[in-house]
């Protein structure tokens, strides 16, 4: 983190930056594959902090949601999609506190 610089400021690390990183190095064909799942393993960890858990199949449906290029995703390391910043708090798909906001799903896709 240090090292790609992805802070925020001092005390806290920044998504987006991480996002920026992990894109990189999926996207970088220069990198050894070894290389690769190796830093692939160590940022899937940081990710974690950053990250929630959806069903493969409602990806589709959830699309509109993400900021989302196809060519990005055909890639066998793409696990992760990035939530467009409007879809975030103030009765969006997602609060930070809260997490998903399952009425909007619910009105949408009733799958809860």
């Amino acid at each position: 983190i240090e090292k790609t610089n992805c802070f925020a400021n001092k005390n806290q690390v920044s998504g987006e930056k991480i996002w920026d990183l992990y894109m990189s190095i999926v996207q970088n064909k220069n990198i050894d594959l070894s290389k690769k799942n190796k830093d692939l393993k160590i940022l899937n960890g940081i990710m974690s902090k950053f990250v929630f858990s959806i069903y493969t199949n409602k990806v589709n449906e959830l699309k509109e949601y993400f900021v989302y290029n196809e060519a990005h995703h055909d890639f066998k390391y793409i696990q992760y999609y990035k939530l467009r910043s409007n879809n975030i708090e103030n009765d969006q798909i997602y609060e930070i506190k809260s997490g998903l906001n399952e009425k909007i799903l619910k009105n949408t896709y009733e799958f809860f």
